[in-house]
C-alpha cells in the first residue's frame, strides 16, 4: 500500500483512512476520486513495486536478487485482472471509460475466467507434481471473496 499512499501524496489528495479488508489493507479517500485520480492510484502499487525491484536488483548480491524479483512477480501479478486487484480496478476504469454501460460486467467476466484459469492450471501442476495448492486455495478464495 506505500505505491498507493505516495500516489495519494503526490495528487495532493488529503491522507486516507486505512482499513483491514479480506487479506489485507486498502486505502479509503476522504473524498471521491476522478477517474483520473483513481487510476493513478492503482498504478501507485504496482509501479512501487517496480521501483523497489530495481532497488534490490541493484545491490548485486543472491538477497537483491531474490528480493527483487519477488517484488517484481509480485507487481506484475497485481496488474492482473484478477478480483480484488490494481489489474481489475485499471481495466474497469479503462473500460468504463470506452464502454460505460457493460464495463464493470466485462471486467467480472474477465476476472472470473482468469481465475477459472488459475485454478485449472493449479490444478494440473498439482497433478503433474504435487505442487501448486496455493493456486489453488487462492484461486477458490479470490472467486468466493465478495466484490
Amino acid at each position: 500500500e506505500t505505491g498507493h499512499l505516495c500516489a495519494f501524496l503526490l495528487l495532493g489528495l488529503p491522507f486516507p483512512r486505512i482499513a483491514a479488508r479480506g487479506a489485507g489493507m486498502r486505502l479509503l479517500p476522504k473524498l471521491p476520486l476522478t477517474p483520473f485520480e483513481e487510476g493513478i492510484i492503482a498504478f501507485g502499487g504496482p509501479f512501487f513495486n517496480l521501483i523497489v525491484s530495481l532497488l534490490f536488483f541493484s545491490l548485486g548480491s543472491a538477497f537483491g536478487a531474490l528480493a527483487g524479483s519477488l517484488h517484481f512477480l509480485y507487481g506484475a501479478f497485481n496488474l492482473l485482472p484478477f478480483a480484488s486487484t490494481d489489474g481489475e480496478r485499471i481495466t474497469r476504469l479503462f473500460l468504463d471509460f470506452f464502454l460505460p454501460v457493460s464495463g464493470k460486467r466485462i471486467v467480472f467476466f474477465l476476472s472470473r475466467s482468469f481465475l477459472a484459469l488459475l485454478f485449472f492450471f493449479s490444478l494440473f501442476l498439482f497433478y503433474l507434481t504435487g505442487y501448486g495448492l496455493s493456486g489453488i486455495f487462492f484461486s477458490v478464495f479470490a472467486y468466493f471473496s465478495p466484490k
